[in-house]
């Protein structure tokens, strides 16, 4: 998926370049799943979902990309990233998915 699908997805205005949520210097031209599907893809729904892709810059993709240690850090910056830049409804929609990321989060600590 590319950037532009997940704002639209989220029903966040493309009016404005975007900034990166992980770096807020640069504009954002990818989405990144943060945790992996794996070869082939997966069967669970949230590693599928929009809650585990963040929109980000090419040089924050290349460096904080699928890497356990910063689920944690991505996580926390979706979530900020969301809360500003959503509609109500886009919010209330990643925020189903709030559980899995704490559970997650907690793993990896």
């Amino acid at each position: 998926m590319n950037a532009k699908d997940y704002l639209k997805y989220y029903d966040i205005s493309e009016q404005d370049k975007i900034l990166c949520p992980v770096c807020e210097q640069r504009i954002i031209v990818d989405t990144n799943h943060i945790i992996l599907r794996g070869m082939g893809g997966s069967t669970n729904k949230f590693i599928n979902s929009m809650a585990n892709q963040i929109p980000i810059c090419r040089e924050c993709h290349i460096t904080f990309a699928d890497q356990p240690k910063y689920y944690e850090m991505l996580f926390n910056k979706l979530t900020n990233f969301v809360k500003k830049q959503a509609t109500k409804t886009g919010y209330q929609e990643f925020m189903k998915y709030q559980t899995e990321i704490e559970i997650i989060k907690a793993k990896n600590r």
